[in-house]
């Protein structure tokens, strides 16, 4: 309803919404943001304009107008948020509804989008139906990460500055800081392994100490068993919890001369210095049984591993040849144990010819 102080412009937007539904269907299809409209009366039905599904990488056509539909692709952690507030808001005439909550995009990403609502209600106060938008922001989450991200290596650098500009006394402070800018450079930020980088450098470190005092060497291939599962059912927070809790039983059995690392996605590696072919087995047999035996707040989790071997050959001294064929044996082994139905151990040399 317009009052005789409106523009008279808006008044003739209403009439238009009234009698033209195609002036509906173009804001829908020129907005960039979703509509929502639900029915209170009729519990778990809700109208969903094309955008919002599109936001997600769906297909409209696909999708129904219903609740659960939508509640689906919400993150578990957000949902019991949203369905309280929501319950309060309509409840309480006085209570905003605007939720940031977050979303599993088709290919498993996360999407951010903000929720606002309106409600609708009878004329002795009854809510009846709720009008709403949803507006993406995951761009704008993504760079306020930055942002935070950005301000803090400032932070750190600026410590740096004022550290180097104090006396002698303050040595000390200033060797911690650099320990910790080491790290950050060494360190994989999810699981606290050693990166790919550090591990490069002691793989190859120890590859040198083995062709110097010919002795064996064997390498572990560790992969997480259906990983990507763990995504698209549970989202990607499920997914890093996942790999931290591995990272952290792998650390728990490995020795203190081995060098164990994030390889990348869901492996790990673990390079295994004295270790001949049998002894390389029992310690992959040892790291299947420890992942296996931990207990998992959602499915079981196990893993595969891979096994090769080093043996010293007389004058053999490249090391760069033993890095490159330890890899690929080891891959090789993974792939096979893949194969063979994975959550199993298996050694290069007793892969199927």
């Amino acid at each position: 309803m317009t009052t005789p102080e409106e523009h008279y412009l808006k008044r003739e937007l209403y009439t238009l919404f009234q009698h033209d539904a195609a002036a509906i269907d173009f804001v829908h299809a020129a907005s960039s943001d979703g509509w929502w409209y639900r029915d209170l009366e009729n519990p778990g039905h809700e109208w969903l304009s094309p955008a919002f599904w599109r936001l997600l990488g769906f297909d409209p056509a696909e999708k129904r107008h219903r609740v659960a539909e939508r509640h689906a692709v919400m993150h578990p952690a957000d949902l019991h948020a949203s369905l309280r507030d929501f319950d309060a808001y309509i409840q309480a005439p006085d209570t905003p509804y605007d939720q940031v909550l977050r979303y599993r995009h088709k290919d498993g990403s996360t999407r951010w989008v903000r929720c606002r609502g309106l409600t609708i209600r009878t004329p002795d106060g009854r809510p009846v139906r709720v009008l709403g938008t949803h507006c993406d922001l995951t761009s704008a989450h993504a760079i306020e990460q930055e942002r935070r991200d950005r301000e803090a290596l400032l932070r750190l650098h600026d410590e740096l500055h004022a550290a180097n500009a104090r006396n002698i006394v303050q040595a000390k402070e200033l060797e911690r800081l650099n320990r910790a800018l080491l790290a950050l450079a060494v360190t994989d930020p999810l699981t606290r392994l050693n990166n790919r980088r550090a591990f490069e450098t002691h793989y190859r470190q120890l590859i040198k100490t083995a062709l110097r005092h010919g002795v064996t060497l064997s390498l572990l291939i560790v992969d997480v068993d259906h990983f990507k599962a763990v995504n698209d059912t549970y989202g990607h927070l499920a997914g890093d919890e996942v790999l931290q809790a591995v990272a952290a039983v792998l650390a728990e059995v490995v020795r203190e001369s081995d060098c164990l690392a994030r390889w990348g996605g869901e492996e790990f590696a673990i390079v295994l210095p004295h270790t001949d072919y049998p002894s390389a087995l029992v310690m992959g047999e040892r790291v299947r049984r420890a992942v296996h035996a931990r207990r998992w707040s959602r499915e079981p989790v196990t893993v595969s591993v891979g096994v090769s071997t080093f043996v010293p050959q007389h004058g053999q001294t490249d090391h760069t040849t033993v890095h490159d064929a330890l890899i690929r044996e080891a891959d090789a082994a993974l792939y096979a144990v893949k194969h063979h139905g994975r959550n199993r151990v298996m050694h290069f040399n007793d892969v199927p010819a």
